[in-house]
Formats: structure tokens, sequence, C-alpha cells
């Protein structure tokens, strides 16, 4: 029987395909408000911020008013795009599958905005899988802050040790650990094998099925 009966997803690019749409809506909000573009790679590396902190990263700090405009157009040009990109990963849904009809209590923690997130969630028809959603404004403290996950362990009744977190990225990692719960690092997203060895998690997959050998 697992040691683990809560597993904390992130979304993008560890259950949904959405790096590339997230790059790319990214860009076009740039070159709407006037700036130059960034490479794939720079953009990617920031996912998992909530996006206000991704633009000031980039960016530099621009003013207020760009940061506005530029979040404006970003989760416009997302919205559409996710209406007819939007997938999960090969074999990802059939790992939510058996988890739950293992007992797993499941959830989401996410650098989205938690209605942002909840929209693509039922637009994938896997809402019901998760029995808590959380995004970066459910706390005061996001990514690679442990809060989002501290205030998941609450609301769902268990400790720390009783918990998993399951990432494509350092921030997933890096969240994980300073709620001191494990970590499962994937490689089908933003991060190799190597760059995710960088960080540490207790555990590294490279296909989705490796996951239900660690968890089950």
């Amino acid at each position: 029987m697992s040691k683990y009966k809560l597993v904390v997803f992130d979304f993008d690019g560890t259950l949904a395909d959405t790096v590339p749409i997230i790059v790319r809506s990214f860009n076009k909000s740039l070159a709407q408000n006037n700036f130059d573009t960034f490479p794939d790679e720079q953009i990617s590396s920031l996912i998992g911020l909530p996006s206000e902190e991704m633009f000031k990263t980039i960016l530099n700090n621009p003013g207020d008013n760009e940061i506005t405009s530029l979040i404006e157009k970003y989760r416009e040009n997302y919205n559409l795009e996710t209406e007819t990109n939007l997938k999960m990963f090969t074999g990802t849904l059939d790992i939510l599958k058996n988890l739950k009809n293992s007992g797993f209590k499941l959830s989401i923690a996410t650098g989205k905005l938690t209605a942002e997130v909840i929209r693509n969630l039922t637009s994938l028809q896997i809402l019901d899988y998760f029995d808590l959603v959380l995004g970066f404004d459910s706390v005061s403290k996001p990514k690679p802050d442990g809060q989002i996950v501290s205030k998941t362990l609450t609301e769902l009744n268990f400790q720390a040790s009783e918990a998993i977190m399951i990432g494509d990225s350092h921030l997933d990692i890096q969240t994980g650990k300073n709620a001191k719960i494990s970590t499962i690092g994937v490689t089908w997203g933003i991060s190799s094998f190597d760059r995710m060895l960088e960080e540490k998690p207790d555990f590294i997959v490279e296909s989705p099925s490796e996951l239900l050998e660690i968890l089950t």
C-alpha cells in the first residue's frame, strides 16, 4: 500500500500540453504592446510564475499600465488558443482515472488564476477528478513558496508525509520541498532530465506510466 494519500498536480506542462500555447500567447501580447518578443526557451523557463511576474521578470519591471495591458492581451490570446488547441499529454488521463479509482485524493496547485485553470479542467472534462483546485490567487505567496501546498494539506486534512507533488518545472519541485512534502519531477514538460536532476526531487519520471509504479 502506498504511503501517499494525496497527489498534488501542477497543470501546465504536467497534465496538459499548454507550454506552446503559453509561449505563443505571451509573445503575441508583447508584440501587441510594441515590445520585442523573446525566444521560446526564455519564456518557458518562467512558466509556473503568475503571468504578472513573468512579464516583470522578462521586461525588467515595466510600468503598471503596461503590465495591465500585457496581462489583458495575454489572457485574451490564451483563452482564444485553448478553445481549439488545449489537450492533455498522452497517458495523463489514464493516470487520473487509475489514481482516483485507487482511492487517492487529487488536487491542482498552479501559477494560473483559479478560475482560469478550472475553465481549462472543465474544457478537458477532468474537473471532477480533483478534490481541490488552487491557483496563485488562492494564496498570498505563489510558487515556489510552499503556501499553496500547505493550504491544500489544511483544506483536505492531510499531513505532509501523506502527500506528494508532481510537476515539470523547478518551481514545482521547490514548492513541494518548501511545504515539506515528497516530489516527482516529470520530463515531458519544460524540464529535461538533467535540468530536473539539478532540483533533486524524490523521483524523476519520463513517462506517465511510471507515476503509477511510484504511487500504487
